[in-house]
């Protein structure tokens, strides 16, 4: 994975570690919001909705009832 860039997901009770992924998309405060490899740093407010996680040839999904990502 060339365009790659490494996601953890951490929760009140664990850490979710997706390794490597391409892109993902979650929800944000104020709409939908999509991060790729080289982004710029940023820390961002999350909403209620689903994160999706695209690895490879692989989709995956999770929920989320708030947060931050950065």
């Amino acid at each position: 994975m060339a365009n790659s860039f490494q996601l953890d997901i951490v929760t009140p009770t664990s850490v979710i570690s997706e390794g490597l992924v391409d892109y993902v998309r979650a929800p944000a405060l104020d709409g939908l919001f999509g991060i790729e490899a080289g982004h710029a740093p940023a820390i961002i407010g999350l909403g209620i909705g689903e994160i999706k996680v695209n690895k490879g040839s692989d989709i995956i999904f999770y929920s989320t009832s708030g947060g931050y990502a950065d």
